[in-house]
């Protein structure tokens, strides 16, 4: 075979190098370059739905918070009498209402009760947070009292003292049919007597 032919089948056959021209960048430069790209959108894409779960959790969060809020008692009730159990000595209440101002944690309760056609009232301030609160009665006498939260029932707990005097007094107050009614469960311990009563208020 002529010298220039068989040339001629190696050039068709062989690809010839190539060369790089100048100023073009280099193979490995061009990969690495590609793979940072890859790198950063995997990286970003992690980021995302970092970010995605973060949020989904914290809004899950506010959620269940509001779903776990504590009733508010605030309003004015009207004592329902025929639906309350008042043994003796409560049981001379011919009528009452009470007013509460439920602005978390503070807890003011006041009440207007008849008994024999006259009207009694009492008052208290408390803080739901189980701090204890100290006051002094119409006599002098010393009353201490605590308030905490029992799942969705405020409970207090009073003491009163004076000369020669002791008693307590242990609430525990619940809202009924949506709100519109309050429950409330006493324990009385007195010289005067000692009482269990259910008093049932209707909102107004």
């Amino acid at each position: 075979m002529p010298l220039i032919a068989t040339m001629l089948m190696k050039n068709t056959l062989v690809e010839p190098r190539r060369h790089r021209r100048r100023g073009e960048p280099r193979p490995y430069i061009i990969d690495r370059y590609i793979q940072s790209k890859y790198i950063f959108r995997m990286s970003t894409s992690h980021a995302l739905a970092t970010l995605v779960i973060t949020v989904g959790m914290l809004v899950s969060g506010i959620t269940d918070s509001a779903a776990r809020q504590k009733p508010n008692f605030s309003g004015t009730w009207v004592l329902n009498r025929q639906a309350s159990s008042l043994p003796p000595p409560v049981s001379a209440v011919e009528s009452g209402v009470v007013r509460i101002e439920h602005r978390e944690p503070s807890f003011s309760f006041r009440r207007t009760y008849v008994i024999s056609g006259a009207s009694r009232e009492a008052s208290f301030t408390a803080s739901t947070d189980g701090r204890e609160t100290t006051d002094t009665g119409a006599r002098g006498e010393t009353i201490t009292l605590t308030m905490k939260w029992a799942s969705d029932v405020l409970v207090l707990a009073m003491r009163i003292q004076g000369p020669g005097f002791n008693a307590t007094n242990d609430v525990r107050y619940e809202l009924l049919n949506g709100g519109t009614r309050l429950r409330a469960t006493e324990q009385g311990r007195s010289p005067q007597g000692d009482h269990d009563a259910v008093w049932i208020y209707d909102r107004q």
